[in-house]
């Protein structure tokens, strides 16, 4: 389950920081403390959440010059995710119906696609909107930048509310999975996720909006041990850990 509004606060260490850290806590609904179990923390180089407590880690944020854009794993057209959405086949409108890190999104954008990113927690939202100006201000990262819009949403109602003219070719999908008993211990990263937005149990009704809505093929991102989301995946694209399963969309050219 998505962790309680009541559970996250926003804090500043930097009490000239603190207007702000109150305008985003005003924003999301949130108190302004430093008690909390989870704090959306203003620093004066980014947002980054974080755990408190002992034994916590370490702070999380979106870092998008770490996204890896060069090797086979990155931004290259020949690797699992750019034939998996279709860009040999011309396909640029892409929406990240999953944003969450942004991690794929820019990866995306990386390679030409104009990619709207929709979230529906408003916490990694912030924290979204914070990588973006801060992206928007380094060279090597604002044209990936400009490509990308934010929208915060529930992404179900969000496609369903397209008109035709704004319907995307691809919706891209990465919903949260139940962790493997018997895998290492899960990344920081992955478990404030979750605290943010659950096991994604909606998973298979927002793969029936992104068909819907999808002029072209719906992607959905998988472990390589897991089974598919659902039935009608027309083709599957395998990296070293992950699976990109693809599903033909309304229009059914994929």
């Amino acid at each position: 389950m998505p962790t309680a509004v009541s559970s996250i606060a926003v804090w500043s260490d930097d009490p000239r920081l603190r207007p702000c850290a109150e305008e985003i806590g005003s924003r999301l609904g949130l108190p302004l403390g430093d008690d909390a179990p989870v704090l959306l923390r203003v620093t004066p180089e980014r947002l980054e959440l974080v755990q408190t407590g002992e034994g916590a880690p370490g702070p999380v944020w979106i870092d998008l010059g770490a996204v890896d854009t060069r090797s086979a794993g990155g931004a290259r057209r020949d690797q699992p995710l750019s034939r998996a959405v279709g860009l040999r086949q011309g396909v640029r409108r892409v929406v990240d119906a999953t944003a969450g890190l942004l991690h794929d999104a820019f990866l995306l954008a990386s390679m030409g696609c104009e990619v709207v990113c929709v979230e529906r927690s408003g916490v990694l939202h912030e924290m979204q909107r914070d990588a973006l100006e801060r992206g928007a201000s380094d060279p090597a990262l604002a044209a990936a930048c400009a490509r990308m819009t934010l929208v915060r949403a529930d992404a179900r109602e969000w496609l369903g509310g397209l008109g035709a003219a704004a319907r995307p070719e691809a919706v891209y999908l990465d919903p949260m999975h139940p962790a493997r008993r018997k895998s290492a211990l899960v990344k920081k990263e992955m478990r404030l996720l979750r605290l943010l937005v659950g096991e994604d149990a909606d998973a298979q009704e927002l793969l029936a909006a992104a068909i819907g809505a999808a002029t072209r093929r719906v992607v959905v991102k998988r472990p390589g041990h897991a089974p598919a989301l659902a039935e009608g995946v027309v083709g599957s694209h395998k990296g070293r850990a992950v699976r990109y399963d693809v599903y033909s969309g309304r229009g059914g050219d994929v």
